[in-house]
């Protein structure tokens, strides 16, 4: 009977320092399960892909993604950078290019916004003008800019994007960009090197 109090002891004793260790980690992993987490959704169509009349009288060709928070609360502070650009002909980087914060459609500013549990935010990355057949415009914050083309060449890119957040994982990506000599043909997609 001893040996058998002894066992029921020990066990109690190894559930009750589990009890502890759980009670211990249990904010940690309650803030581990209810995290935000993005992802960014794109096809190459409406209302990814989307003509509009600029204040000039222009017609303009957005290419944006949709970057949305498929976690279990709020992701604070959440910023869109193209962090770098490459030539996808010559598979070579551009120098005259720093990362940049790119602007979020909803806002029309470059700030950091908030996005809520099962959201979405649409966020530009470039914009071609109808008449202008030599240059892609790259939709970021132009004001901080010095000696940073945000006009490059109209040519092939793959652009390397990171999505941040104040309380969310970054989440990096790169997307292949073809162009056409019809600005609103021009064509998007994921890029896995």
């Amino acid at each position: 009977m001893t040996e058998l109090s002894e066992w029921f002891s020990a066990i109690g004793t190894i559930a009750a320092s589990v009890v502890a260790i759980i009670i211990a980690f249990l904010p940690s992993i309650r803030r581990w399960y209810n995290r935000p987490e993005f992802s960014i959704e794109f096809e190459n169509k409406e209302p990814f892909c989307r003509c509009t009349n600029l204040v000039s009288g222009e017609k303009a060709y957005w290419i944006r993604l949709r970057v949305k928070n498929v976690g279990r609360s709020i992701a604070r502070g959440c910023e869109g950078k193209l962090v770098r650009v490459t030539d996808a002909n010559m598979k070579k980087g551009r120098k005259d290019f720093d990362p940049v914060a790119l602007r979020w459609a909803s806002t029309q500013r470059y700030e950091p916004i908030a996005i809520n549990k099962t959201e979405y935010e649409y966020l530009d990355l470039v914009m071609r003008k109808t008449n202008d057949k030599r240059v892609v415009h790259i939709v970021a914050d132009a004001t901080l800019l010095r000696g940073i083309n945000l006009d490059p060449p109209l040519t092939d890119y793959i652009f390397h994007i990171i999505i941040y957040g104040e309380n969310v994982e970054p989440l990096e990506k790169s997307y292949y960009y073809k162009t056409h000599l019809l600005y609103d043909k021009d064509e998007l997609s994921e890029y896995k090197a």
